[in-house]
């Protein structure tokens, strides 16, 4: 049965395969517990394989997912969004609005979230995209608070002549040490409501 477990859990390709693989597997390792040892080292070694592979297969499909679905908004002259679309909030501009998948989703999963007009109903909205300073990259720590410092700074500006910031949620997403060392030194600043809204804060 190892030998068994082991052999399907290495067809990836096949994601039936891995799971009855790794199903056998487990079915060697609870025997083993029962003092029967054979195959205990082909299970586990089938199980790691089985696991890996399937989140690799996993990975391919989003990826392909992504590729060929995902980054699909359209623009007008000035760069406005016209339609909705999909997006990593990444690659979003200031000003776009966007709402968040349901939960579970493959959208979910991989961190797409659905852009839309700002005329339509949304959640969030990115305010700011603001300098990080500093030079060389600064720790995760020091680059999170950072971030935090400077999308503060930029959403009081933004709302200093009106009362929207006592309703409105914030957040940000800072750039990771890849990002930092190609050059991106700036923080993505979010802000929303918890009910769904139109126009856009600078409105």
């Amino acid at each position: 049965m190892a030998i068994a477990a082991l052999i399907l859990c290495c067809f990836i390709f096949f994601p039936l395969a891995p799971i009855v693989g790794i199903g056998l597997a487990i079915a060697v390792l609870v025997r083993s517990r029962r003092g029967r040892n054979h195959g205990t080292k082909k299970a586990i070694t089938g199980i790691a394989i089985g696991t890996s592979g399937l989140a690799l297969v996993v990975g391919l499909v989003t990826s392909a997912w992504w590729f060929t679905t995902g980054a699909n908004i359209e623009r007008d002259s000035i760069g406005a969004v016209t339609s909705n679309g999909t997006g990593l909030v990444a690659d979003l501009q200031v000003g776009d609005c966007y709402n968040d998948p349901k939960p579970g989703s493959v959208k979910h999963t991989i961190g797409i979230v659905d852009v839309v007009p700002c005329a339509q109903e949304h959640r969030w909205e990115i305010y700011q995209l603001a300098p990080i300073p500093g030079t060389s990259w600064p720790g995760y720590g020091e680059v999170e608070d950072r971030t935090y410092e400077s999308c503060r700074a930029a959403f009081i500006r933004l709302t200093a002549d009106s009362n929207d910031g006592l309703s409105l949620s914030t957040y940000s997403f800072a750039p990771t040490e890849y990002e930092w060392n190609a050059g991106d030194h700036y923080a993505t600043c979010i802000a929303g409501n918890v009910f769904p809204s139109t126009g856009s804060i600078s409105d």
